[in-house]
């Protein structure tokens, strides 16, 4: 690998996709220069409605996360529930989903914004 790259050259933003489901992984704009070159957010995760409660979200995301351990970023998402979905999470499971099965935490109550530093980094 070229350690010469930035680690979102080497985990660039894109859309992601496992069976029936997406998301996108975007620079967010909203940070300070500094914070965008080592954080991604995830935006818009999506099942198809017909294809939901099966672990296709679950296991993209873990692919996702592994990837940000892998290349030192860390993961940002906006927790919103779709209105209307069929067998769509509500909010309040949202949370608990990106907290229990991926380390997110809430870093902001209104909107809720959660974050997920990289796994097994080394800081020292």
């Amino acid at each position: 690998m070229n350690n010469s790259l930035t680690p979102l050259q080497r985990m660039a933003p894109t859309s992601r996709t496992l069976c029936a489901s997406k998301c996108q992984l975007r620079v967010c704009a909203q940070l300070p220069e500094v914070l965008q070159a080592v954080t991604l957010e995830i935006h818009q995760v999506w099942t198809d409605p017909e294809s939901r409660a099966q672990g296709n979200a679950t296991k993209l995301l873990q692919k996702v996360c592994c990837d940000a351990d892998l290349h030192h970023i860390t993961l940002i998402v906006q927790v919103k529930a779709y209105e209307g979905g069929k067998n769509g999470l509500s909010q309040p499971r949202l949370k608990k989903w990106y907290a229990n099965k991926f380390g997110f935490q809430v870093v902001q109550e209104n909107p809720t914004i959660m974050a997920r530093p990289p796994c097994g980094r080394s800081d020292g």
